[in-house]
């Protein structure tokens, strides 16, 4: 489990990464005066929301442990710590 959460940690700090370099240059075609370039930017990044929500579905899906809905929720706790029951 813990593999998982370090994979997926860094594979959103390679993309936090790509949108920080992809950032200036939408913000200067964002100004620019053409008004087709400008609904370009707007519409990439529509395109670029859906396809990170994609990515993180497929990336559940795919990565996830499978959920039946009724499944008991295992929650895992420090074996070391207090019992407050």
């Amino acid at each position: 489990m813990r593999s998982t959460l370090d994979e997926f940690t860094k594979e959103l700090g390679e993309l936090e990464t790509l949108v920080a370099s992809i950032t200036p240059v939408n913000e200067a075609l964002a100004e620019h005066k053409n008004s087709l370039v400008r609904k370009y930017v707007s519409v990439r990044r529509r395109f670029d929301y859906a396809a990170f929500a994609v990515a993180l579905y497929a990336y559940a899906a795919f990565r996830a442990r499978s959920f039946t809905p009724g499944d008991p929720i295992h929650i895992f706790r420090n074996p070391d710590a207090p019992d407050y029951s």
